[in-house]
């Protein structure tokens, strides 16, 4: 799945806010369902803020396609951290 310009930002503004606090849980939550729509993730799929970028599938999780689907997100979730931090370098901060 690529990484847009779109899903960069969306990542970035949600975990700023993840980040900084949990009071603007609405907008979190919005932006949350955003990104794994522009991620073309599906429900089954994790939300890539809901776990690290090195977390392995928790010890319940034995189906295959669940495993797949996990370790898909966890992929994704590296690469949004990558992208990031080139934006971050680029603009300097």
């Amino acid at each position: 799945m690529p990484i847009t310009a779109r899903a960069v930002e969306l990542y970035q503004r949600a975990l700023a806010i993840k980040t900084g606090g949990n009071t603007r849980r609405r907008e979190f939550l919005d932006l949350q369902l955003a990104l794994h729509r522009e991620l073309n993730l599906q429900p089954l799929h994790p939300f890539p803020l809901d776990l690290e970028a090195d977390q392995p599938p928790p010890s319940w999780m034995t189906d295959v396609h669940q495993i797949a689907c996990w370790n898909q997100v966890v992929d994704l979730r590296r690469r949004l951290d990558a992208a990031v931090e080139r934006t971050q370098r680029k603009e300097g901060t």
